[in-house]
């Protein structure tokens, strides 16, 4: 393919390729113009449970959920204009069809003479930070709820105080009017 080729013939030895294929730890992908997955890192076997194997030579699209489809299109005219698209919120495709969450960054490949070789995406797990954003946000909303209620149990109780007491002071007075009037018939 051409992108092998050009990292071949490139003064870039290829030992020194593979050390920084293997030293990111985070999904490194590289896809062809076409949108063919070239070449991918360990760590979509570690996160997406897929083999280098199973990969290669699959259409991109196959990493994602279809709902992102029309996301990557607009990534990809993105990069047309400006090389590159960093912390796309991106769902891959793990091998058993769960949803990994990523921040995706593309980037354009050119060679020397700035032909367009294809596109290098590194994507970083961001499940837990996602879950702890969604943990954080039903506790707030929680939070909110009780806050309503209490709100509400205060405008209410505030409401019933002066009626309870207006309804005793009403009592008192009867009762009071009522001894009253037995003092004075006793006293009679």
């Amino acid at each position: 393919n051409m992108l092998g080729e050009e990292l071949k013939a490139s003064t870039v030895s290829r030992d020194f390729m593979e050390s920084i294929y293997k030293g990111v730890v985070d999904i490194l992908i590289i896809i062809t113009p076409d949108q063919t997955i070239d070449r991918v890192n360990d760590a979509v076997v570690d996160h997406l449970g897929y083999s280098p194997q199973d990969l290669i030579g699959r259409d991109f699209k196959t990493l994602l959920s279809t709902e992102d489809f029309s996301f990557l299109q607009e990534i990809q005219q993105h990069l047309a204009s400006n090389g590159a698209y960093h912390n796309a919120e991106l769902r891959l495709l793990r091998k058993d069809k769960t949803l990994l969450e990523t921040s995706a960054s593309f980037s354009s490949l050119f060679d020397n003479q700035k032909n367009h070789l294809g596109t290098i995406v590194i994507a970083k797990d961001i499940t837990h930070i996602k879950t702890t954003k969604r943990e954080l946000k039903m506790a707030k909303e929680k939070a909110e709820a009780a806050n309503k209620a209490k709100s509400q149990y205060l405008a209410n109780t505030s409401h019933a105080i002066p009626t309870t007491i207006n309804r005793w002071r009403g009592f008192l007075d009867l009762l009071s009017g009522a001894l009253h009037d037995t003092y004075r018939t006793e006293q009679l």
